[in-house]
């Protein structure tokens, strides 16, 4: 409209489309972390590096790239309100141009028995800001599967703090 003479005011710029394709388990965090502001990388990028290394390892990156897009649309619609309960309610109800994943990929919760075990728990205990946790950590039992039943068997624990002080994951 600039160039035609008559700009516009008071529009917003829209936000550029979030990229479709990656290349691996690194490049989807990366990714994550320049476009979904809702969800919080941990320190993973050396474990990432090291999937990287499969030759399932552009799967994998999609799949994950797909899910980080799938929690940003979750925890947007945790603030907007549109979305009530868990990630795995979102992708099974959301609309169809919502994006979304399998709810085949989504373990919700492990059983009592692996949360009470320390060595399992310790596994899936990971560092969050002090205002998800005052001693800095979260047991995150809840994740995603990005290869099932193989060696190795990737996955992305998730801490769904959309309701707390955070607002994000």
């Amino acid at each position: 409209m600039a160039e035609a003479g008559q700009p516009l005011s008071g529009v917003l710029t829209p936000e550029p489309a979030l990229p479709t394709s990656v290349s691996g388990c690194v490049n989807a965090l990366e990714l994550a972390c320049a476009h979904v502001p809702l969800v919080v990388i941990g320190d993973t990028l050396e474990s990432a590096d090291e999937l990287d290394k499969y030759s399932k390892a552009a799967t994998w990156g999609r799949k994950a790239w797909r899910t980080l897009r799938a929690l940003r649309g979750y925890a947007e619609a945790k603030q907007s309100g549109d979305a009530i309960g868990s990630f795995l309610t979102y992708c099974q109800k959301a609309s169809s141009d919502s994006p979304v994943i399998s709810s085949d990929w989504v373990v919700p919760v492990k059983s009592e028995t692996i949360g009470n075990n320390q060595r399992f728990r310790s596994a899936k205990t990971f560092p969050v800001p002090p205002e998800v946790s005052p001693d800095g950590l979260a047991y995150m039992d809840q994740h995603i599967r990005l290869e099932t039943g193989s060696d190795p068997a990737p996955r992305l624990h998730l801490f769904d703090d959309t309701a707390g002080p955070t607002g994000k994951i």
